[in-house]
């Protein structure tokens, strides 16, 4: 009898290390490469939702600065995200673009506008301004 005992403890623990090396693989390849500069609360939900985004799409095509634009889509076919470009300030502007079907901004800060005197701003509604 305390052979048979001891064949079952080692058959339940090959079965929970077994187990435990799909769990792991599994959370690794489903884990999405997000790039640093992917949005923070794109991040949080992405991992509370376990789930890659599917769809990714930029309405001014891009790293557009010059052009107030949004990124939309959807994270497992079904939660959806839409995000526009902003001015964080006179200069600074959050470009929000596709990176590799995934949502991702970057800060860009805008150029002097041509014939600008003074107090001008170098962003305005979403986009820098020429």
């Amino acid at each position: 009898m305390a052979k048979q005992e001891k064949y079952y403890s080692y058959a339940l623990i090959a079965i929970v290390a077994i187990v435990a090396i799909i769990a792991i693989t599994v959370m690794f390849k489903t884990s999405p490469n997000w790039v640093s500069t992917t949005d923070e609360k794109l991040v949080a939900q992405e991992n509370l939702a376990g789930a890659a985004v599917l769809k990714c799409s930029d309405s001014d095509g891009g790293k557009n600065y010059y052009v107030k634009g949004r990124i939309y889509g959807y994270l497992n076919g079904t939660v959806s995200y839409n995000y526009n470009d902003a001015c964080v300030n006179m200069r600074l502007l959050k470009e929000r673009y596709c990176n590799l079907n995934k949502p991702a901004s970057l800060y860009y800060t805008c150029s002097r506008p041509m014939n600008c005197t003074a107090n001008c701003s170098y962003c305005k509604d979403g986009a820098c301004t020429k």
